[in-house]
């Protein structure tokens, strides 16, 4: 009965069948792309399918390999502004000006680039510190809780350390030395007879160090920090001659770019609005931190008569768009 049904079906068997008609080639489907779609989006679909469809084993879904986050190009963020025209009296930059590239690296992940910066070799470090965006700047600090930040001017201390030295930003009156207390703990004599490398530690002012006076290893590992406590990894990746396609004018140095993702929190209550506000040790939010917009803080807060409820640590939430 089986033998009766196959012959009945129109089946033939692969023995009966040659080698060149038993590959049966499938026409491909073309798929029309939706209105709208670029011609490199098109090609980029194209070169999928072609993959997709490839005999190859090592192609197969199965057996491809995701590339670890380590090993990815990062992804630059920074905006397509309108680059504002030479101001008037403009600086030339001089024909023999060098030209570094300065990278910053994230405080919980010495891989992954923050930020990155063109620098003239003739302009002092704190063109660079005041440049360098990084949120712990703008939140509230017990070392610097009378100094205010702007975006284009900070001036909280910190300093940078490089080749044994420390480049301190004392240009607030309330500034802290925070290179004073390691200094003197590495010139204790009997340290430094333990371990040689502590010889040598020396402090000098920011704002009267030049890139160019300054001793540097490319791809070499320095320490930027502010805050207390927040420290950056920072790199010096290039060092050349300005050139012809580079910025004429000394204002428009230093200049970014390279930008990471910068991610805002939205208010926890309504999930609706930016946060504006962050609180501490918050029974009522029930999580510490927390995060509040303008029109939910008050009301959570606070009663009709504008007493608080329970007591609470708050600060301003840092504004992205200072960068």
């Amino acid at each position: 009965m089986l033998k009766k049904a196959i012959a009945n079906s129109g089946y033939v068997r692969s023995t009966d069948v040659d080698e060149p008609t038993r590959r049966v080639v499938r026409p491909r489907v073309r798929v029309e792309e939706p209105a709208g779609v670029s011609e490199l989006e098109t090609k980029f679909r194209s070169v999928k399918d072609l993959l997709d469809e490839s005999t190859l084993a090592s192609l197969r879904k199965a057996n491809r390999r995701m590339i670890p986050p380590k090993y990815r190009l990062e992804v630059n963020f920074m905006t397509n502004r309108v680059q504002p025209g030479p101001v008037l009296n403009a600086t030339p930059v001089a024909d023999d000006e060098v030209i570094l590239s300065v990278c910053f690296y994230n405080t919980r992940s010495s891989t992954s680039k923050m930020e990155e910066y063109l620098v003239l070799g003739s302009q002092s470090l704190t063109v660079l510190r005041d440049a360098f965006y990084c949120i712990s700047d703008f939140l509230v600090s017990d070392h610097d809780d009378k100094t205010e930040n702007t975006k284009d001017r900070k001036v909280s201390s910190s300093y940078f350390f490089i080749e044994k030295t420390f480049y301190n930003d004392m240009r607030s009156p309330t500034a802290t030395d925070y290179s004073r207390v390691i200094t003197e703990w590495a010139n204790d004599p009997a340290r430094q007879e333990k371990n040689p490398r502590l010889r040598g530690l020396q402090s000098r002012l920011m704002d009267g160090a030049r890139f160019l006076d300054l001793s540097i290893k490319l791809r070499q590992p320095y320490i930027f920090m502010h805050q207390g406590d927040c420290e950056h990894v920072m790199m010096f990746t290039d060092l050349r001659l300005l050139g012809t396609k580079d910025d004429q004018h000394v204002e428009a140095y230093p200049k970014q770019i390279f930008r990471t993702r910068h991610m805002r929190h939205k208010c926890r209550m309504c999930s609706a609005y930016p946060a504006q506000y962050v609180t501490k040790n918050d029974f009522h939010s029930g999580m510490s931190p927390c995060y509040f917009c303008e029109k939910c803080y008050t009301p959570f807060h606070y009663d009709n008569g504008g007493s608080k409820l329970l007591d609470h640590d708050v600060f301003p939430y840092a504004n992205v768009n200072l960068m």
